[in-house]
């Protein structure tokens, strides 16, 4: 928590607490006599003991259940609640930009494209719309926050702030054996903070910025060794760094005609302009607000419930309007979430429900929505194996209906449903304490589509010694089926001179849905004390794209009738990558983390068409069989300085490399870009602090994704205050 990292008078404090609630920071800045202290107290054998207790956490996403960050049998990187309050970051996306792997790309000022090591873009010369990220699950102390539209994530819409979270785990490769649907290129587990409170604490922070960037995050917590209760509230605002749009001057011929407009001029490219675009300055704003309750029963048995409501606005690039790239979208929405578990049975149930406009002033996409997940585990040991069954169950709608009017129609024109049941198994053996095995199945049925899915996922993992391991991965997961997908039913009228095209969408209840494998080998490592390495080489196969493919039919000299919908490709990707993670202490008072991925995805059948009475061929063909949206490499570093004084100083460089990139408004060049950012923060009374944010100090404004705004730099003044 902030604070925390540079306060002498709680060195003394944090060594009566247990080790499990002292930061990294706190273990640095203490005397040797009080380390001393700590492993007396806690009958530890060495200091190299309490050092290893803390700089190896235990984690949850890898297996389920809580284990050592060692001893995980796949890949995965955590970000600490101490790494996310020294970054500076705004938003959850860019504290991704921590982690190897992770492509994130800003759309508008606070608004991002987030993917894991790539797959984006595929099929290339399509809609923004088909580049979202919809192979990565995202999800919130175990509850999917992913839309159920188009299975991407609306990062505006979660309702926790970063002085909410505990820590951030990236689980990379198919993980939908454990978590469902989705979890196909990887998984984003953000997990929120529980920690124990004897009586109570408070903690406010407030930045603003440059480009008038406000960000405001408050919490209350009190309770006792049993009872946790924790009030949180949030308000973020983030300006665009300019007010013109990228506009698409004809339906044919934008890739050569596509250009920036002036914000006085929208009129003339489309009509409604004020409604689409009320406030064109602005980038993001949200609030919100949650309530956490944890009972801990005992060591083994507890309940917990939270619930929370957010309201969002934000402008950046999801739908194509055939106008503008960016639109506006305005979300409001409540869940709540509860959890019990006793021993090895787990029980959560999640629900949430709102109201979501995608595009401001285009009637069609305004919906009410609701989703309900559930499941039910539980662990047990049988001799040297844990076997872990469990059953699952979603649900979610979409309902268009309040919003449809007499001479207007909407996407789905009506309510639509999709649900899933699963049942899953994981067992987990370890052989002489020195080879792990683990083998996992989901079997999984859907509404639609008809066909039953099977995913898997095995590991094997070799201690070479106490200080090193390897392992290999296999797995096999399945995108979800989605709304737009499965349930899409309007038509669209369009005029060009003087034709008319009427297009029509139908459902295709027979999709297939996406699949991928993977292979993969790691390696990790505690080097020395001070250095720890991880490294994997990871190899996957993608099939079962779709894409919107239709028949043309002639109705009059002057008029078209297009009928359109959603079939399989027989495209197919493949990846093969390296990644790495290189973290030391540098000395006492410096960390470091250095960290990258280099891919390369090629293609196969990258041709698809269609050819209706010799007068219509749309072609989707990719410039080469490398595929080049997703860039070959993604990595930077991040250096903290600690004084146990009063000052703390932290930097970090995120770069990504050149990409070309493919879609139906256009094809462009995105250059590499480097991002630095830097904070600095000081102590001035107690643990109260003041601190200067600096971001995207190299001051390149290149925009980092196609048709997107330009990303300007922004220095922010905050305060921190603990009680």
């Amino acid at each position: 928590m902030a604070g925390h990292s540079y306060a002498q008078e709680d060195t003394l404090q944090a060594k009566n607490n247990s080790w499990e609630q002292l930061t990294q920071e706190e273990l640095l800045d203490m005397p040797l006599e009080d380390l001393m202290l700590l492993v007396k107290k806690h009958k530890l054998s060495s200091l190299e003991e309490l050092y290893e207790k803390v700089l190896n956490p235990e984690i949850q996403t890898a297996s389920r259940r809580q284990e050592k960050y060692f001893n995980a049998p796949i890949s995965i990187h955590v970000i600490t609640a101490e790494e996310i309050m020294n970054s500076g970051a705004l938003v959850i996306p860019e504290v991704l930009r921590l982690a190897p792997g992770l492509i994130v790309r800003q759309k508008t000022n606070g608004n991002y494209d987030v993917h894991i090591r790539g797959n984006d873009n595929i099929p290339s010369g399509q809609n923004l719309f088909y580049s979202e990220n919809s192979i990565s699950l995202v999800m919130i102390d175990s509850r999917p926050v992913y839309n159920h539209f188009q299975g991407g994530t609306f990062w505006e819409t979660l309702p926790i702030s970063l002085e909410n979270i505990e820590r951030i785990e990236i689980a990379y490769g198919p993980s939908s054996t454990l978590y469902g649907p989705n979890a196909v290129s990887g998984l984003i587990h953000i997990i929120t903070k529980k920690e124990t409170i004897e009586g109570w604490k408070s903690h406010v922070q407030a930045q603003y910025g440059t480009y008038n960037s406000q960000d405001l995050q408050a919490n209350i917590a009190f309770g006792n060794k049993k009872l946790l209760t924790r009030i949180t509230a949030n308000h973020q605002k983030q300006k665009r760094f300019q007010t013109d749009y990228y506009a698409f001057d004809q339906w044919m011929d934008t890739i050569t005609r596509g250009r920036y407009i002036p914000v006085d001029s929208l009129s003339f490219f489309a009509p409604n302009t004020q409604e689409k675009f009320p406030d064109p300055s602005l980038a993001l704003e949200k609030t919100a607000a949650n309530v956490y309750i944890h009972y801990k029963q005992s060591e083994d048995a507890g309940i917990s419930f939270s619930s929370g409501v957010q309201q969002s606005n934000i402008q950046s690039i999801f739908l194509d309007t055939r106008e503008f790239s960016l639109t506006g979208r305005e979300n409001k929405s409540m869940y709540s979430h509860l959890k019990y578990y006793y021993k090895g049975l787990n029980f959560t149930t999640s629900y949430q429900m709102g109201e979501q406009n995608l595009a401001l002033g285009y009637p069609s996409y305004k919906f009410r929505f609701g989703d309900f997940h559930s499941t039910l585990d539980y662990l047990f040991h049988w001799k040297n194996i844990k076997i872990h069954p469990g059953l699952n169950y979603q649900n979610s709608y979409i309902d268009d209906s309040p919003s449809l009017t007499d001479n207007k129609t909407g996407v789905f024109n009506g309510k639509q449903n999709l649900s899933n049941t699963a049942m899953f198994l994981r067992l987990d053996y370890l052989l002489k304490k020195k080879i792990r095995i683990t083998a996992a199945g989901r079997w999984e049925w859907f509404t639609v589509p008809k066909q039953d899915y099977l995913s898997y996922q095995f590991t094997a993992s070799y201690l070479i010694d106490k200080n090193s391991n390897i392992r290999v991965v296999f797995g096999k997961a399945n995108r979800g089926p989605f709304m737009w997908d499965y349930h899409v039913n309007y038509t669209q009228s369009n005029v060009f001179e003087n034709i008319t095209l009427q297009t029509h969408y139908h459902k295709n209840p027979d999709l297939k849905l996406l699949e991928m494998q993977m292979f993969e080998m790691g390696y990790r490592a505690n080097v020395s004390k001070n250095i720890s390495l991880d490294m994997s080489f990871f190899y996957n196969i993608t099939s079962d794209y779709n894409l919107p493919q239709g028949i043309l039919t002639q109705t009059s000299p002057n008029s078209y009738d297009l009928d359109v919908q959603n079939d399989n490709l027989p495209l197919q990707s493949y990846q093969m990558g390296f990644g790495f993670m290189l973290e030391t202490f540098i000395t006492k008072s410096v960390r470091a983390k250095f960290f990258g991925n280099l891919q390369q995805t090629n293609l196969d059948k990258v041709d698809s068409y269609y050819q209706v009475n010799d007068s219509l061929m749309v072609v989707v063909k990719n410039d080469s069989k490398i595929h080049k949206s997703t860039p070959t490499f993604v990595g930077g570093f991040s250096i903290d300085y600690y004084n146990k004084k009063r000052f703390n100083a932290h930097a970090d460089l995120y770069y990504i490399s050149t990409q070309n990139v493919f879609t139906y408004d256009g094809m462009k060049q995105v250059n590499a870009k480097a991002v630095l950012n830097m904070k600095f923060s000081y102590r001035f009374w107690k643990q109260h602090q003041l601190f200067l944010n600096a971001r995207n100090l190299l001051h390149n404004n290149d925009y980092e994704f196609i048709f997107g705004d330009q990303v300007g730099s922004e220095v922010l003044l905050g305060l921190n205050f603990l009680f």
